[in-house]
């Protein structure tokens, strides 16, 4: 028997290392769900009031703040995602958390953003409540602005295929070198 332990080998200590890391973990994982819930309910909340203090005032009114929220969600999911292609956690921890953190505003900005679309859909008609009894807001902006939704659905559609296209274009650019670069005499 050396040190204590039966089987000969070293004695293993059980630390508080072991328990202080799933403390940890735990930890963070509750933090990680209050924060989802947080942006996933909050800007869910005053979507709706927000559609009735700034639509009537936008320019083109209800409509052109369809339009606005409609270019400004992909970008907001351009940001959001992006820092995400520079993390590499074996290589470097500090960096990556740095450009995760770097990504919680263009999330953020994404959900509300998306939490202002939501409030576009009319609802279902209900045969217990009436049409609009438990929707509210949503009624709201059904009325004022019908097809509203359509409207903000092909500003997305636009301005994801205008990024797309422009980011082809950027990248088509960066990859091509010019003629006498390559190598080949201008005549």
């Amino acid at each position: 028997m050396t040190n204590g332990n039966p089987r000969g080998g070293k004695q293993v200590r059980h630390s508080g290392r072991r328990l202080r890391a799933a403390g940890f973990a735990c930890l963070v994982l509750v933090i990680a769900i209050l924060v989802s819930a947080a942006l996933a309910l909050g800007p869910y909340t005053w979507a709706g009031e927000m559609w009735r203090a700034l639509a009537p005032g936008w320019p083109g009114k209800g409509y052109g703040f369809a339009i606005t929220a409609g270019v400004l969600l992909p970008v907001a999911g351009v940001l959001a995602f992006r820092p995400f292609l520079r993390v590499n956690w074996k290589r470097d921890k500090v960096r990556s958390a740095l450009w995760t953190a770097a990504a919680l505003p263009g999330a953020s900005a994404a959900v509300m953003t998306l939490a202002i679309a939501m409030h576009t859909a009319r609802p279902k008609r209900s045969h217990r409540n009436g049409y609009c009894s438990a929707s509210g807001e949503y009624c709201w902006v059904s009325q004022n602005y019908p097809y509203v939704w359509a409207v903000g659905l092909t500003a997305t559609v636009l301005a994801a295929g205008m990024g797309l296209w422009l980011h082809s274009v950027y990248d088509g650019r960066r990859t091509t070198k010019p003629a006498s670069a390559a190598g080949t005499p201008s005549a």
